[in-house]
Order: C-alpha cells, then sequence, then structure tokens
C-alpha cells in the first residue's frame, strides 16, 4: 500500500497522497505483523528522513503507544529494527510529552478516561469452587484451584480479574522495607490506601507502628479484614470509605474555612503513605498524588505505591516510569525507583492461565518519593495544585500583577473569561487562570471595543507559588487590579 510504502522510504508526500484518498489509512496496520505506518516508519534502514516522517505521523495523531501483533510500539522497533537513535528519542520525548500534558491538563469533563491501552496493570486469578472466606458483592477471597493452602487470592467477579495474588508478596515485601528503612522506633505512622490481601499491611504492622491508618471502601474488604481480626489490632483504625471520601479532588475544598485547609483531613500527617487501589488507571493515581505531599510528616517521610502503569509492554512501563517522575517533581517530591524481579512462572493474570507463567523478562518497578521542594518543575497550568515547600522564606515584597483575558461574547454578555496574568518582571505563573461567571458588557472605551473584566482575587495557590519563587514571606499585592479586554 501507497501509505506503507512511504512510510518506509520517509516520503511525507507520498504518506499525505495516500490519506488523501482514504484518511481511514493513517490509522491502519498492514496484516502480516500489524505494524502500523509509525512502526514501519521507525525502523526503515533505507529512509533518508525517518525522523520527518515519524514526527509527521505522530504529528497527524498516530498514536506512539500503538502496537504490533507481537505487543511491540513503534520505539521497540526503532532500537531493535531501525537501530535510529534519533528516532527513539523523538519517539520517546514525543509519549513523555504527550503523556505528561494530557494529564496536567484541566479537567473541563467529568474525568480523563483511560485511553485504549489500560494504564493499570489488570491482574487476574481466582476459583469460585475453592474455599470461600468472604464474599460480597463481586469480589471474592480464595485459594486457587491446585494452590497450596496458604496462597490467598482476591478477584474480582465474574470474569476472575485479580486484585490481588501471592506472586505480588516479593513486591509488596521490598515496598515495606524500603519504607521501613531507617525509620524511628517508635511514634511511626502509616498510611495504607487498599488493603487487599493485606500484605504490606502485615509487613507494616511487624515494625509496631504508633498509627496504622487503613483506607478500605469494599464491603467484602472490610469484612475479610473483620474476619482477621484487624479492627482489633492495637494502633490499627480501618477508615470505611473510598480515598475519595476523605480527599476532595481539588483541595482545598470552597467550603473549608482557612483552618482545616491547611490539612487534607482530620486525620492529620504520617511518616509513610502507600496507595494500592484497584483498577483506577493513571487517572486514579493521578488524583491522589495531588494530595500526598500535604500527608507527610516531613523530609524524611516517604510515599509509595503499586506502579502498574502500563506494565505490560516494557518500554511504554519505562515511560510511564518518567511520566511519574516528572508529575511528583511538579508536586515537589523526588522519586527513587528500585527494582524487584519475579519469577514470570509464577506470574499470572487469570486463573485460567495459573500456572502458564507470563513472558515479561523486565523488572518490577518500585516508587520510594519524599519531599524535596527544590526538584525541578514543569507546571501546566491550570492543574490546580498547591506544591509542598519548606523553604525558608525572608522578606515580604510587593510586585505589580498585570492581567489579560480572551472572552466570549454573545448578545452583550461576557459568557468566559480565560485570564492570563502576570507579575511586573512579565513572569507568567497562570495562563489559565480560570472562568470568570457570566457578566454583562461593560465597555471603558466603546468605540476602541475596550470592556472592563472587573477586579477579582489573586488565587491562593498562585499566590503561594509567587511567594516561593520570589523566596519572600508574603506578596503584598493579592489582588489583580481592573482588566480590559478588546473587542475584535
Amino acid at each position: 500500500m501507497l501509505l506503507f510504502y512511504s512510510a518506509q522510504i520517509g516520503s511525507i508526500a507520498g504518506m499525505q497522497k495516500a490519506i488523501d484518498k482514504d484518511p481511514k489509512m493513517l490509522h491502519a496496520s498492514e496484516v502480516f505483523c500489524g505494524q502500523s505506518a509509525l512502526h514501519l516508519a521507525a525502523a526503515s534502514p533505507i529512509s533518508n528522513d525517518a525522523s520527518g516522517a515519524v514526527h509527521w505521523l505522530l504529528e497527524k495523531g498516530v498514536p506512539w503507544s500503538v502496537k504490533d501483533h507481537a505487543g511491540f510500539i513503534p520505539e521497540d522497533s526503532a532500537r531493535k529494527i531501525g537501530r535510529n537513535e534519533e528516532v527513539q528519542k523523538l519517539l520517546r520525548e514525543w509519549a513523555l510529552q504527550e503523556e505528561y500534558e494530557f494529564y496536567s491538563k484541566p479537567i473541563q469533563e467529568e474525568g480523563h478516561q483511560d485511553t485504549a491501552e489500560p494504564a493499570v496493570m489488570i491482574r487476574f486469578d481466582g476459583d469460585r469452587k475453592n474455599k470461600l472466606f468472604c464474599k460480597r458483592a463481586d469480589i471474592l477471597y480464595t485459594i486457587p484451584h491446585g494452590a497450596p493452602d496458604d496462597e490467598l487470592a482476591l478477584i474480582y467477579l465474574p470474569n476472575g480479574a485479580g486484585i490481588m495474588m501471592e506472586w505480588e508478596r516479593p513486591i509488596m515485601r521490598e515496598s515495606a522495607r524500603l519504607l521501613l528503612e531507617g525509620m524511628p522506633k517508635s511514634g511511626l505512622r502509616i498510611l495504607n490506601i487498599g488493603f487487599g490481601l493485606g500484605m504490606i499491611d502485615s509487613y507494616f504492622q511487624d515494625a509496631k507502628p504508633a498509627e496504622h491508618d487503613i483506607i478500605e471502601g469494599h464491603p467484602g474488604s472490610l469484612g475479610f479484614m473483620r474476619h482477621k481480626g484487624w479492627y482489633d489490632r492495637p494502633g490499627v483504625r480501618v477508615l470505611e470509605e473510598r480515598w475519595q471520601k476523605y480527599f476532595s479532588e481539588s483541595w482545598p475544598p470552597p467550603d473549608l474555612d482557612a483552618e482545616d485547609a491547611k490539612r487534607p483531613f482530620n486525620i492529620g500527617k504520617f511518616d509513610i503513605v502507600y496507595f494500592d487501589t484497584f483498577q483506577e488507571g493513571y487517572s486514579g493515581h493521578f488524583s491522589f498524588i495531588k494530595h500526598v505531599p500535604r500527608l507527610l510528616r516531613d523530609q524524611n517521610s516517604r510515599f509509595s505505591y503499586f506502579n502498574g502503569h502500563w506494565a505490560k509492554q516494557e518500554t511504554a512501563y519505562e515511560i510511564y516510569a518518567e511520566v511519574q517522575r516528572l508529575h511528583h517533581h511538579d508536586l515537589g517530591m523526588n522519586t527513587k525507583w528500585s527494582k524487584v524481579y519475579i519469577d514470570k512462572k509464577e506470574m499470572w493474570d487469570n486463573i485460567f492461565d495459573r500456572g502458564k507463567g507470563v513472558q515479561q523478562d523486565y523488572p518490577h518497578l518500585i516508587p520510594i518519593c519524599a519531599l524535596a521542594p527544590t526538584v525541578p518543575r514543569m507546571f501546566v497550568p491550570g492543574v490546580g495544585w498547591r506544591p509542598y515547600s519548606d523553604e525558608e522564606v525572608t522578606e515580604d515584597v510587593d510586585v505589580t500583577l498585570e492581567a489579560s483575558a480572551l472572552c466570549i461574547i454573545k448578545d452583550g454578555t461576557i459568557l468566559q473569561a480565560f485570564v492570563s496574568m502576570s507579575d511586573s518582571a512579565g513572569k507568567n505563573f497562570s495562563p489559565s487562570l480560570g472562568l470568570l461567571p457570566p457578566r454583562e458588557l461593560e465597555f471603558s472605551d466603546k468605540e476602541k471595543g475596550l470592556f472592563n473584566i472587573g477586579e477579582f482575587d489573586w488565587p491562593t495557590d498562585r499566590l503561594t507559588n509567587l511567594r516561593k519563587k520570589k523566596n519572600a514571606k508574603s506578596v503584598t499585592n493579592s489582588t489583580i487590579p481592573p482588566t480590559v479586554a478588546q473587542l475584535l
């Protein structure tokens, strides 16, 4: 086909001609290996301009993550077949930027949905006929068929998707060791979100924490915890809701008073925070990590989570590890990765596949995050994050704040106003600060088409960020002066 041949030789004109004739061809794959035009362009040993062809296809909307029949993505083709480092770098940087920005953009709908490829590792296991410990709603605690009596699994019914299995124990054990290493022997406070089989909570209990809070929302898991005596363990407090109940999507909620807004919710701060929920994908992870800096007690505190994002594709797994690192940086946290190798013969994704193993020859990555206010940040505007900082502040400063606006107007009413603000040095802090409520158009100079947006307060999170950049105790001018926009 013309598109595939043109991709191989790096002919942008040929590819354009092919999609002009049939636009659907852009996302087509050849029948033998399932390779897309992006695979072929990335792998071509004969193209004079492989980078140009790859960039053109990416710009046209071919996903960086499209997989062939063997499960390889275009970067794999560039590395293994084309051996083109320039193309590898282009694909890696494109993927990082696209995924980083996708989750960092303001959420304008009910929430971002994960793309066709799940951003979370799906884990399967179970057998309904085996010993039943706890069965409520759509989960089941069971011993898999043919497994030893001490091998327990938590599965999702009716499809048998595994929520937690025994082969994950080495990951949980090493995660707990890394989190507990060097921690104080007394007064330790731990928060875990998602109980599962209680593996990591059991390792946490070995450290005899003073306080051990567990957030778990599923009635089946709560019943299992009661059955196993977790409610009666010293220092353990079970919070019976989904974690979203305790954490507002954007912190602080508008109805919270100033004092309460200083903390995420009343249980306070922790030395260790761990997060492992089921099938929430990277969207769920991204929503939760915004709260982590305010949950950590100090810079010796640590945060970790089960890192299954794109875990079934080695290159994408590496890419998402870097995306996570960038997002953590934006929150003022650094990330160190540790590797754990799991015997692939022990790994399985479904009760029917138990014992077959998987084709995973790369290690599981364990993140350990800690507060580090000086890490470099990218900050995509509009996320609404209020980064943590323990920086020493020195003096009060006064800045001149300026604003400009892009407005949507209909029948003499400003429907929406997207306001951009900067300080006196022209440093832009919030190119997409937000939407002002509808208001009637008020002209300051009708002949020139100038109209007033009005005066409004500098938001607390932006003011905090400005104070940090200025290394100041406070910013005395915290109100935007009347803003003027012009009709075009």
